[in-house]
C-alpha cells in the first residue's frame, strides 16, 4: 500500500524498555517524496493514559453488567422508545422465556395504558436535560397480558456508547393487594360489606361541604331493623346475621350509586341521599318496605318479615353540620319505633 502511495490506518504496537515494561503506542506512517523518490516516515504517540482510561472502563463495565445482571430487582435499558436489554429478573417479572422475548420491542407495550404518557414525559426529561425520573408507582403488563404493580425509577445513562434510559422495577402486586385488603377491613363492615361508621363519617362529611355548592341539599335516613334482639334470643346470631343481610341487601338494591349507605350500629342503618327532598327520601323507605314483604326469610319453620323503622331528615342550611343532621334523624327515628315502625320524617 504504501509504495503505491496509499494511507496506511494507525495501528497499536507494544515495545518493551531496558528493564522489560511495556509501552503502548500508536503507529502512524506516511508517505513522502523526496527528490522524486518515494519515502515513508512512522510518528509514535504513547497512548498509555488512554489503554489505561479504556482499561478502567472496560472493568467498570463488566462490574456494571455482573451487578445487573445479578439484581433481584428488574432491570430494563430502553432507548429511542425500543427494549435493548434486560435483566434476568425482568425476563421472570414480564413472564418471558429469554430476554429476546423483550428486547427490539416498544417499551410502552410492557407499559399500562394509564402510564404512558407519564413514561413519555420522564423519559423526555431524562434524555432532553439528564433529570434522572424519580421512584413512583405505576402498573405494567406481562406478555401474557396480566396487569402487576410496580414501583420504577428512571436513570439515565450510556449504554455501548450512547446514550439510554435504566429502569429498575420492583414488583409491588402482593404489597397494593395487602393494603387494599386493609382498606376494605378498615372501611367495610364485615357482614353487610357495607360502608362502616368511620368511613361513612368521612364520605358524609365531603358530601356535606358539595351540598353547600347545589341547589338541591341531601337529605338523611336512619333506619333501626325492628326485632332484631329477639330473633337473637329465639333463634340464633346467626338468625340474626340473616336479618341484617336481607335488610342491607334490600335497600342496597333500590338505591343510587351516588347515595352512601353504610352499618353504623349492631342493628342501625344510614342512608345519606344527596340532591334528594325529603319526600323523594319517604319514597325510597317505602320502596324498601315494600321488598322486604316479597323477601320472607324462614325462621323457626315460618316465614318472617324484616321489619324496620325510620327517621327521615333534610339539611336545614349550607351551615348545618352532620352531627346535627344525624341527631335529628336519630330522634326521628326512635319517634317512629314508638309509634310502630316505618318512617316520621322532621
Amino acid at each position: 500500500s504504501l509504495l503505491q502511495g496509499q494511507s496506511v490506518p494507525p495501528y497499536e504496537i507494544v515495545l518493551h524498555t531496558k528493564s522489560g515494561d511495556p509501552i503502548n503506542l500508536e503507529v502512524n506512517i506516511h508517505t513522502v517524496t523526496i527528490s522524486g523518490k518515494l519515502g515513508f516516515y512512522a510518528s509514535m504517540r504513547d497512548i498509555a493514559m488512554r489503554k489505561s482510561l479504556e482499561s478502567i472502563v472496560r472493568e467498570s463495565e463488566a462490574r456494571y453488567r455482573t451487578l445487573v445482571e445479578w439484581s433481584p430487582n428488574a432491570i430494563v435499558i430502553h432507548r429511542d422508545g425500543v427494549i435493548i436489554y434486560a435483566n434476568p429478573a425482568a425476563v421472570q417479572l414480564f413472564g418471558a422465556s429469554s430476554m429476546q422475548d423483550l428486547t427490539g420491542h416498544p417499551v410502552l407495550e410492557r407499559v399500562h395504558p394509564d402510564f404512558h404518557q407519564v413514561v413519555l414525559e420522564r423519559v423526555k426529561n431524562g434524555i432532553d436535560q439528564g433529570i434522572n425520573a424519580p421512584l413512583m408507582e405505576m402498573r405494567h403488563v406481562k406478555l401474557d397480558g396480566t396487569v402487576i404493580d410496580t414501583e420504577v425509577q428512571g436513570t439515565v445513562i450510556t449504554y455501548d456508547g450512547a446514550p439510554a434510559i435504566q429502569a429498575t422495577l420492583h414488583d409491588i402486586t402482593v404489597r397494593k393487594h395487602l393494603e387494599s385488603a386493609l382498606q376494605k377491613l378498615a372501611t367495610t363492615d364485615e357482614l353487610t360489606k357495607l360502608v362502616n361508621r368511620r368511613h361513612f363519617l368521612a364520605l358524609a362529611a365531603g358530601e356535606l361541604r358539595r351540598a353547600a355548592r347545589q341547589i338541591q341539599p341531601p337529605s338523611l335516613v336512619m333506619l333501626d331493623v325492628d326485632g332484631l334482639k329477639l330473633v337473637n334470643d329465639t333463634y340464633g346470631h346467626a338468625a340474626g346475621d340473616q336479618v341484617l343481610t336481607t335488610f342491607s341487601d334490600a335497600c342496597g338494591k333500590l338505591i343510587r350509586e351516588i347515595d352512601v349507605f353504610a352499618r353504623v350500629g349492631g342493628d342501625e342503618f344510614v342512608l345519606l341521599l344527596p340532591e334528594t327532598t325529603c319526600e323523594e327520601a319517604c319514597r325510597v323507605v317505602e320502596r324498601v318496605k315494600l321488598a322486604l314483604t316479597t323477601l320472607p326469610i324462614e325462621m323457626g319453620g315460618q316465614p318472617y318479615v324484616v321489619q324496620f323503622s325510620a327517621g327521615v331528615t333534610c339539611m336545614a342550611d349550607a351551615n348545618e353540620s352532620l352531627d346535627a343532621l344525624l341527631a335529628r334523624a336519630d330522634m326521628a327515628m326512635y319517634r317512629a319505633k314508638e309509634a310502630g315502625r316505618v318512617k316520621r320524617k322532621t
